[in-house]
């Protein structure tokens, strides 16, 4: 009779252990799930999982987990970094970009709201590497400095000024910084190609794989959204990017297919419903192709690199220099602007309202230091923006 309660008070001690180690066992494994689950899935969003590969002869690029915690962003190819945005968020909704396609077609070195204009400028051209950010009333005056940064992309939502800082060649992220020079802050950390802000949305692309991103501009939801396009620019709700030598675009409110909307391209501007562009195989030959047409037409067949679209003019020098023409978009009504009181002209640094900035050769100074001019289009004032600087700075 003892050795059977013996036998039975073993058995139940035998019981109780093992129920013990399969209840810390799946408590362990609870954890672990817990642990494992990104960030974003604790909270309301889903994480988008991508994992994008290409041609490893080419180049390769692996993109998992792409998301935003409150600390860090999760990293891919030459994007790191923690967040700095402070809490404030003082910025206002519009379906407007953030600047002109003309002018981030170009680097996007000039910007402009209702009352400033927002350059990079330097005292001479050879020195715009490593220039600065400056602003100017729109009657010339009050030319203020705003950061050491030299930058690019400018793109202005609300109070701030939204660019890539470039350290000489090599881009280091993407910045912001208040329109009076205050808080001045890094929003995501890489080598991004250009950007551009809609809709409080920034798309970028990433210099090291070329695949275009976007993220809001609150610091939250970094996500790929295609590969191989570069440059970008936006036009009435659509993406535009190249796949070299073709301009395609991809409209962002659905998922239909990229369409194809220009051949051999050298370099372009998207304008309204049409894209102007230098025809690949003869530089010089600026081409329209109006969205939705079989061909495009000539507008042009000898024109320098550096040309503009702006207030439905296109702005453009001809391969001798020497002056500033414009047309209509159909390439009717071809004349000059006047001239100014500083020449001669070396080329197009950017068209914001009626005001145009160009270069000038300075004979006085070492090959390549032209100088910077500020100018209404109609002629009615004029001014040498680098001579201003020197007194600034």
């Amino acid at each position: 009779m003892k050795k059977n309660l013996w036998i039975i008070v073993v058995l139940l001690i035998i019981v109780v252990i093992g129920g013990y180690y399969i209840l810390i066992n799946s408590t362990i494994h609870k954890i672990d799930r817990v642990d494992n689950i990104p960030y974003s899935d604790l909270e309301t969003e889903t994480t988008q999982k991508l994992v994008q590969k290409t041609d490893t002869s080419t180049k390769s690029s692996t993109i998992e987990n792409v998301q935003q915690t409150t600390d860090e962003i999760s990293p891919m190819p030459g994007i790191t970094g923690k967040q700095s945005l402070s809490s404030e968020k003082s910025y206002s909704i519009s379906e407007l970009p953030g600047n002109t396609t003309s002018n981030l077609a170009f680097g996007g070195q000039l910007a402009s709201d209702d009352e400033w204009e927002y350059i990079l400028a330097a005292s001479d051209n050879i020195h715009m590497i490593n220039g600065s950010l400056y602003k100017t009333k729109k009657d010339g005056s009050e030319l203020t400095k705003l950061t050491n940064d030299a930058v690019g992309s400018i793109n202005i939502v609300g109070d701030w000024i939204y660019y890539i800082k470039w350290n000489e060649y090599v881009p280091e992220g993407i910045y912001r910084i208040k329109k009076d020079g205050t808080q001045n802050e890094q929003v995501q950390k890489g080598h991004f190609a250009n950007m551009i802000i809609v809709d409080n949305i920034i798309y970028f692309v990433n210099q090291d794989d070329y695949n275009i991103y976007k993220k809001r501009i609150d610091g939250n939801s970094l996500e790929f959204i295609l590969k191989d396009g570069a440059p970008i620019q936006y036009e009435n709700g659509y993406l535009y990017y190249t796949v070299f030598p073709d301009v395609y675009r991809i409209n962002l409110s659905n998922s239909a297919e990229p369409e194809k909307v220009a051949e051999n391209v050298e370099h372009y501007i998207v304008y309204k419903d049409s894209v102007y562009y230098l025809d690949r195989a003869q530089k010089t030959k600026l081409m329209k192709k109006v969205i939705g047409d079989d061909n495009a037409i000539v507008l042009h067949d000898n024109i320098d690199f550096y040309f503009s679209v702006s207030d439905d003019k296109i702005f453009f020098m001809t391969e001798k220099r020497g002056e500033i023409l414009t047309m209509d978009l159909d390439g009717n009504n071809i004349k000059p602007i006047p001239e100014g009181k500083y020449a001669p002209i070396r080329q197009i640094h950017g068209v914001v309202g009626d005001i145009i900035y160009y270069w000038v050769i300075n004979d006085d100074l070492e090959a390549g230091a032209d100088q910077l001019v500020r100018m209404k289009i109609d002629g009615s004032f004029s001014e040498l923006v680098s001579e201003k600087l020197s007194k600034i700075d």
